[in-house]
């Protein structure tokens, strides 16, 4: 009977627990949707570095206040920015630009505890190309599996402390920095043979 009673406690445990990615479940006063607009808009701030339309660098912060990123992500998302911006600039050289873009993100899953969220998602984005000789196709899509890591702070705002691609070893989506310069960046795309418009 012990044995019983505590299966049905651990079980209702986990159903309590269980947040699917469609339930609005708050955290302190932040929400699915909160969390979700946050994220976009931190893939929206890189991705908008290879398009025409780069937005701002500035420390991302939630609507509500109540979610942002730390110092030290924004830092490193400083040093991306500048590469993506580069990645953009050789690609013009090559022949080929972005205009603007388009991203969805969805949530996949939600994992809550007492000071933490690990948020997985699923980003969708559409690059547009700039009409430079006519031929180009009317965008480029790609999508890319992502973790996101947020800790509470003593004053119960959520700070974004890590994000990763989910597989490394996949295709690495075009907003995604590698660290490597402009010659390496040209040496690459020679390589690969780059269609040239």
């Amino acid at each position: 009977m012990k044995k019983l009673l505590l299966f049905i406690s651990l079980f209702l445990l986990l159903a309590l627990n269980y947040e699917p990615a469609t339930a609005k479940a708050k955290y302190n006063d932040v929400n699915s949707e909160h969390i979700q607009t946050f994220i976009k808009d931190f893939l929206d701030r890189r991705t908008s570095s290879l398009t025409e339309a780069p937005k701002s660098h500035s420390l991302l912060k939630s609507s509500n206040g109540m979610i942002q990123e730390s110092e030290a992500i924004f830092k490193n998302e400083i040093t991306a920015l500048a590469e993506l911006e580069l990645r953009k600039d050789v690609l013009k050289d090559w022949g080929e630009s972005y205009t603007h873009h388009i991203t969805e993100v969805n949530i996949n899953s939600v994992e809550a505890k007492d000071d933490t969220l690990v948020v997985d998602i699923e980003e969708y984005t559409e690059l547009y190309y700039k009409k430079i000789t006519g031929e180009e196709p009317e965008y480029t899509a790609f999508v890319s599996d992502r973790q996101f890591y947020f800790e509470k702070t003593p004053t119960g705002e959520w700070k974004l402390i890590s994000q990763r691609l989910v597989n490394p070893y996949g295709p690495v989506p075009i907003n995604e920095p590698a660290g490597v310069t402009k010659e390496e960046m040209n040496s690459a795309l020679e390589k690969l043979g780059l269609w040239i418009h």
